[in-house]
């Protein structure tokens, strides 16, 4: 539902109310929020299974938890990146 959003905020429908809003923000608000959220979650686990390797004294990579919301993030990069130099 996030990246819908974010694709009606680029084709200029950012400012209509978003459905399932409890808040009643628009389409633009919301995207913001719930990929910020997302980010969180996926920072949130990266840095758990990086923790969790840490403290078991295995390679740092070696988490499943770690590799995919590390990966998830330079996807979210990825994307920011092209959005910012969309016209």
């Amino acid at each position: 539902y996030g990246a819908w959003l974010g694709f009606e905020t680029k084709a200029g429908r950012g400012t209509e109310p978003a459905w399932g809003s409890l808040t009643g923000a628009t389409k633009s608000e919301l995207h913001a929020q719930l990929m910020a959220g997302a980010g969180l979650i996926f920072l949130a686990g990266g840095l758990g299974g990086v923790t969790f390797m840490l403290t078991m004294q295995k390679t740092l990579f070696e988490s499943p938890h770690a590799v995919t919301g590390f990966a998830e993030l330079m996807l979210f990069a990825t994307q920011a990146g092209l959005a910012f130099s969309m016209k």
